[in-house]
């Protein structure tokens, strides 16, 4: 059984062919469509890179393939980076974007969706509240059995990895305008003269 993680973008540049789960939430954070939120800031994701996850699942599904089903089957591997984020990392990194709304976590027993404005209760009812269990756990999953399949370590999934994959959201569009090319600025700055 091989069971991902929260999946994300690819281990060096971020790139993902959908935006769900985490994204979409994210998305409404730092839109400020989503202010505040119940959760610990020492909750923990365990992000999932994309490309790690499919080679976990091609090694798994590999050995049943070729004969060597018996140093895999029956047991569970967990495709998911080295490391865990918590939400004081997430919310720190969020910070460091200076167009990015930050979202504020509360304890989930001085929460109610009733004190937030009509359009936030809104997308805290349809969206936010589908991710509030990931707010409030400390969850850590060895990756041992992951790494030994593949013969090599987990990829960083921390801070610097969730910096990749922002600015990738960012470079395509989809946490706000596309960030122009170093020709559109340059042309920007020469049209200006």
């Amino acid at each position: 059984m091989v069971r991902p993680g929260i999946v994300s973008g690819a281990t060096g540049d971020g790139t993902i062919r959908d935006y769900k789960n985490l994204y979409t939430v994210v998305k409404l954070m730092v839109e400020g469509k989503l202010r505040t939120l119940p959760g610990r800031y020492d909750a923990t994701l365990s992000l999932a890179p994309v490309d790690h996850v499919a080679d976990v699942i091609a090694e798994t599904a590999g050995r049943f393939l070729d004969g060597r089903a018996g140093d895999v089957d029956g047991r569970t591997f967990h495709a998911l980076g080295a490391d865990v984020l918590t939400l004081r990392e997430l919310s720190d990194v969020l910070a460091e974007y200076p167009s990015f709304a930050v979202a504020r976590f509360v304890p989930e027993s001085s929460f109610d969706d009733g004190d937030l404005d009509r359009l936030e209760r809104e997308y805290f009812r349809r969206v936010g509240s589908l991710y509030t269990s990931y707010f409030q756990r400390k969850l850590a999953f060895s990756t041992a059995g992951a790494d030994a399949l593949l013969g090599r370590p987990a990829p960083a999934s921390g801070p610097d990895y969730l910096r990749t994959l922002l600015d990738h959201c960012l470079e395509v569009g989809y946490l706000g305008s596309p960030l122009p090319t170093i020709t559109e600025v340059l042309n920007s700055v020469r049209g200006r003269r």
